[in-house]
């Protein structure tokens, strides 16, 4: 699997190379950083999407196309990076990194997102 996300960009020039290899190359400090850039992300995009406007009922459906791991580009993309955070949690774990500090990965941060919408 290959590992770039935008933080790893800016961190190692984004090179195509094996997830395991670059996560070992991480320290703690940077896995905080990933783990944080892909909350960020989740955060943005549903707030983006749906909670300027106050979508429920759309951001509900999209939950559901997330969930079902729909090919569709923005549930691809929130799947990926449900992986990346679930991948980088692990491999911070195997260092013993204190994780946790840790926001939620992307898939339960669009969840929280859409609980905090319900009760507006």
């Amino acid at each position: 699997m290959v590992f770039c996300v935008a933080i790893a960009g800016p961190l190692f020039g984004c090179a195509a190379v094996q997830s395991d290899s670059l996560g070992e190359s991480l320290s703690c400090e940077q896995h905080a950083t990933a783990a944080k850039y892909l909350n960020t992300w989740a955060t943005r995009n549903f707030e983006e999407s749906y909670g300027k406007k106050g979508d429920v009922t759309g951001a509900q459906i999209q939950l559901l196309i997330i969930e079902q791991k729909a090919p569709s580009p923005y549930a691809s993309a929130f799947n990926r990076y449900q992986a990346k955070a679930a991948e980088n949690l692990l491999l911070a774990k195997k260092k013993n990194c204190d994780t946790s500090g840790y926001p939620l990965p992307p898939v339960d941060e669009f969840r929280a997102q859409l609980d905090a919408l319900k009760k507006n």
